[in-house]
């Protein structure tokens, strides 16, 4: 079974940011979400996890593409992301991402929201620093892009 992540391109300055925060490449992607029927299950600020419809979360962004990754649980991957709903977006550890400091603000955070799904799937974490996690690291280690 799989579950469906989609990886999207934004153009505000705090997307382009993002996209360029991994020093490798490709920098492709400045969002991602977890697919659940016709939403995505996201992390945004200020909201923090909310679902959002695809049509509203399409119109949003210039450019996505949706991955399937083979996960042992996906019902769990898919608890996992709704357990989450209205969790706070860790504004603080997003700033020491910008300048390379880990600042954890809240344990296990929606900053990594699509890794904790996915971990929940059964896949394994792929970071050893979680505040190192962006959608390009998720998009390129999971694609086996190096």
């Amino acid at each position: 079974m799989t579950i469906g992540i989609i990886y999207a391109r934004g153009h505000t300055l705090a997307g382009l940011r993002i996209r360029h925060h991994d020093d490798g490449s490709p920098r492709r992607w400045s969002h991602c979400g977890v697919l659940d029927g016709d939403g995505v299950w996201e992390a945004r600020w200020p909201g923090g996890v909310r679902r959002t419809p695809r049509d509203k979360f399409d119109r949003r962004y210039s450019e996505s593409v949706v991955v399937e990754y083979a996960v042992p649980y996906p019902v769990a991957a898919i608890d996992c992301a709704r357990s989450l709903d209205g969790a706070p977006y860790p504004w603080l550890t997003v700033l020491g991402r910008l300048v390379r400091v880990h600042i954890d603000q809240d344990g296990p955070h929606c900053a990594e929201y699509v890794e904790l799904v996915l971990a929940a799937g059964g896949l394994p974490r792929w970071r050893a620093a979680p505040h190192l996690v962006t959608p390009n690291s998720s998009f390129n280690n999971l694609m086996g892009v190096t």
